[in-house]
């Protein structure tokens, strides 16, 4: 357990990231991401499909990276969209 804890810690503070390694001395720049809807985990029903899931694609690649990458978008307080069927199909 230590040792997953001790990873994730490293993955979220950057120290073993691409970007550290190759810029060490630069704070970095804070890149904001615009979209409006992030496919990030199916749990956030924030996105409707391609762009979103693409916009968060570009996330996550950033974060692997340890990238600078703030995603800014709209808080869909009911979810993107809401698919059902009805007794009519």
């Amino acid at each position: 357990m230590r040792g997953v804890a001790e990873t994730l810690t490293a993955y979220c503070t950057g120290e073993s990231s691409w970007y550290r390694r190759e810029h060490l001395d630069d704070k970095g720049v804070l890149v904001a991401y615009f979209s409006a809807e992030f496919g990030i985990t199916e749990c956030v029903s924030i996105f409707a499909g391609g762009l979103g899931v693409l916009a968060g694609d570009h996330l996550k690649a950033a974060s692997d990276l340890g990238l600078l990458l703030g995603g800014v978008g709209l808080l869909y307080q009911q979810g993107y969209f809401r698919q059902y069927l009805n007794a009519a199909g």
